[in-house]
């Protein structure tokens, strides 16, 4: 009987898709941003993490500029649409807002 409940419980991880998870209310637990992909979002990260502040500060302006990325304020609330196991992401978005974001995990706190 475990091992049945076992199965089913990485069968429902695995399969279940992001529409199906419940949608939870975040807030922003420091003034932070996000990015419409994931890819925008770690190449700012990634020139931060390597020491070149200038670089990172460059390319997130840049990225702010184009609408790629965008500022987060402490206390914003976001909805969040996807939370993938393991990544350190959060997929979300603004309230009253159709585009998904991507942040850090660390950033926000469930409400």
């Amino acid at each position: 009987m475990r091992m049945v409940a076992i199965v089913c419980a990485l069968i429902w991880a695995g399969v279940m898709p992001a529409a199906a998870q419940a949608q939870s209310a975040v807030v922003i637990k420091y003034d932070a941003w996000a990015c419409r992909t994931r890819e925008d979002y770690h190449a700012v990260n990634r020139l931060a993490a390597s020491g070149d502040r200038e670089g990172a500060i460059a390319l997130y302006r840049q990225q702010v500029m184009f609408g790629a990325c965008i500022p987060l304020q402490f206390g914003e609330r976001l909805i969040v649409e996807e939370r993938p196991w393991f990544s350190g992401m959060v997929k979300a978005r603004r309230l009253g807002d159709t585009r998904s974001l991507w942040t850090a995990e660390d950033f926000v706190r469930v409400d």
